[in-house]
């Protein structure tokens, strides 16, 4: 006579071994498929935050203009102007600057900040004395100085091939970190 077990027919107390595989594989497909779309979302994010400040920029070069009537640099040329970025960024930011001297006698003599950073970014900037994109790349910044409404073709050193009919541009070398690609950003 056989013996009969405790348990019923038909249940159990838990998953057999091929189920939790199959569940971990399922897992697995389904993190594969989102892990490039998150990817994809990071660097659009990216991206966008770059835009974002380099409009910031070009709004923050406007408005000094207009308060100083001036780019925010000395420079002996008569055109256009581009060159490591920290130069014309400091006295939007009101660092380093020459405030208090008086009228004409420093770069931001009234100590205005026109263009506030994100802690990280003014983090970066303070140690890094330039201001980079979200990759690490300097920003590009071409400013009109002979008042003609465009920086002459040649200002910049990447992706101008002719005069551009603004007062100020910005651009970046975008997420491959390379200039004169498809991911470059440029404000015009």
């Amino acid at each position: 006579m056989r013996k009969t077990s405790d348990r019923g027919c038909g249940s159990r107390a838990g998953f057999t071994l091929i189920e939790l595989l199959v569940v971990i594989g399922i897992i697995g497909i389904l993190a594969s498929l989102l892990i490039p779309a998150l990817n994809v979302a990071f660097r659009k994010a990216e991206m966008n935050q770059a835009r974002q400040l380099m409009k910031d920029l070009q709004g923050a070069f406007t408005e000094y203009y207009k308060e100083y009537d001036r780019f925010s640099v000395y420079s002996k040329s008569d055109k256009s102007y581009a060159a490591g970025n920290a130069e014309v960024v400091k006295p939007l930011l009101n660092v380093d600057t020459d405030a208090g001297k008086g009228k004409n006698q420093g770069v931001n003599y009234k100590g205005m900040v026109f263009l506030e950073l994100e802690s990280k970014v003014r983090e970066a900037f303070d140690k890094d004395k330039v201001l980079n994109d979200p990759w690490g790349t300097p920003y590009e910044i071409g400013l009109d100085l002979n008042r003609d409404d465009k920086v002459e073709k040649g200002t910049l050193a990447h992706n101008q091939t002719k005069d551009l009919k603004f007062k100020v541009v910005v651009q970046s070398a975008g997420p491959d970190k390379t200039w004169e690609t498809k991911d470059d950003i440029m404000t015009w």
